[in-house]
């Protein structure tokens, strides 16, 4: 169920606002604009993109309450993130998806975000199961099937269309 919540403190939610886009920045400026690209310039575009899908996972493996499905989510959700960057050729597009994914699902709507209580939000979400595969759990949206099939078929949109953009190149050749 969804409610506002009931003691909105609109000074404390912009700081939380601005603290979680810079999050979701800093954390795309490092795993996909430094060390993806670097990794790329050695081993090549798909070598970097599992590589350094692998470094955000560990990063992200040191919460507790992270369940098999949250760590098979958070490394798709890399990959995708790194197909996006590979697609778009532009840190900044990713940068502003990431935060905004988890400005949306914790301010916003208050879920955790990666198995972290976000302490005041606009919304108050309950779950009305207890299924934790759909809910996430503890962990927070990213842990739920609904986020593997959303970012699942997300990614194959944009690997589709990293072949149909290379098929373009060609063709003007």
């Amino acid at each position: 169920s969804l409610s506002l919540s009931k003691d909105l403190k609109i000074g404390i939610i912009i700081i939380l606002i601005i603290l979680v886009l810079i999050q979701g920045f800093l954390e795309e400026v490092v795993f996909r604009g430094y060390l993806m690209t670097r990794l790329a310039a050695k081993k090549g575009k798909w070598i970097a993109i599992i590589l350094s899908s692998i470094f955000y996972l560990v990063f992200r493996m040191s919460n507790p309450s992270a369940s098999k499905l949250d760590l098979i989510n958070i490394f798709l959700i890399s990959i995708v993130m790194s197909l996006l960057y590979w697609y778009f050729d532009n840190i900044l597009v990713i940068a502003i998806f990431h935060a905004f994914w988890n400005c949306i699902s914790g301010v916003v709507f208050g879920f955790n975000i990666s198995g972290i209580k976000v302490s005041d939000t606009i919304f108050t979400v309950e779950a009305i199961s207890d299924k934790q595969i759909l809910t996430g759990g503890s962990y927070g949206i990213e842990g739920s099937i609904i986020v593997t099939v959303f970012f699942a078929v997300l990614g194959l949109l944009v690997y589709m269309g990293l072949y149909l953009k290379m098929f373009r190149k060609i063709a003007k050749k």
